[in-house]
């Protein structure tokens, strides 16, 4: 599979999760998002069986995946998702997207990777064309504790998230295979939210219509299973701080997706941001 479709791949996808979720709302966010990566976990043991793949890994290799497993696919959602409840979804795209600026440093700091600074150049310009495109939630902004309670978390979530991609780029450099390192990442992540869930109080819930199952599938198998290993593919084979750059096309994806099947109207400030973050996208990764 060639480059362009593995950036493409989760592009789409993530940018249509949204979709999904908004059918996921009748149970604790904490709770689905361990669903999702149980299921995804599960699906991906199932095939490893199936294919005879190896999963016998030295402890070593399990602390790898352990720490992939709490920052990709734990704390990252857990941040993210309670930050939603202080901050719009424009704001919260906006803070997380400067994850673009967090992979070349961390891959500078663990990699020993030189800073790509065309890609810091390009991720600057998109940072600049999702503030234009989310301006009316930037103006709308009042500083208060719960909103700056809102920003910290979702810049430790993008923070979680770039670590565990520094992770998977290590663990990908040692030839653990990505079907093996997400089936065990998904599993330690989704227990580690099952745990701050109880310690919590959470108590568990499950809804059972055909609706929120149907939505569970979706984000398992396509938002899950396929998102994040066309992604952590890519991130293997062009690096982490061009690999990021997802992060700012999916909002577009999402808002153009919103204007398809929920008549948003998109306004001219909309286009021009669109088309700042596609320069920038140009400029990061043109080669």
């Amino acid at each position: 599979m060639n480059n362009f479709i593995l950036f493409l791949v989760p592009t789409i996808i993530w940018g249509s999760t949204w979709l999904a979720i908004t059918f996921q709302l009748t149970v604790n966010p904490l709770y689905s998002i361990i669903y999702r990566f149980i299921l995804a976990s599960g699906i991906l043991f199932v095939y490893s069986f199936t294919k005879k793949l190896p999963l016998k890994f030295p402890l070593k290799v399990h602390k790898d995946l352990f720490l992939l497993g709490i920052t990709l696919f734990g704390f990252n959602y857990f941040f993210t998702y309670t930050a939603e409840q202080n901050l719009t979804s424009g704001l919260v795209a906006l803070c997380f997207s400067t994850m673009v600026i967090f992979n070349s440093i961390n891959a500078r700091i663990f990699l020993k990777q030189k800073i790509n600074f065309k890609v810091i150049l390009g991720g600057i310009i998109g940072l600049i064309g999702l503030s234009i495109l989310f301006k009316n939630d930037i103006l709308n902004f009042t500083l208060s504790s719960t909103t700056t309670k809102g920003i910290v978390l979702t810049f430790a979530g993008a923070y979680c998230a770039s670590l565990g991609n520094i992770i998977s780029a290590k663990i990908q450099k040692e030839n653990i295979p990505i079907i093996q390192s997400n089936t065990f990442g998904m599993l330690y992540g989704a227990l580690s939210l099952l745990l701050i869930a109880l310690i919590s109080g959470k108590i568990p819930e499950i809804d059972t219509s055909f609706s929120y199952i149907t939505a569970l599938l979706y984000l398992s198998i396509f938002g899950s299973v396929i998102a994040f290993g066309s992604y952590l593919k890519l991130l293997g084979r062009i690096g982490p701080q061009k690999a990021v750059y997802i992060t700012l096309l999916i909002p577009i994806v999402a808002i153009v997706l919103s204007a398809v099947f929920e008549n948003l109207s998109l306004q001219p400030h909309s286009i021009i941001g669109i088309l700042i973050v596609l320069a920038g996208n140009y400029i990061a990764l043109k080669r």
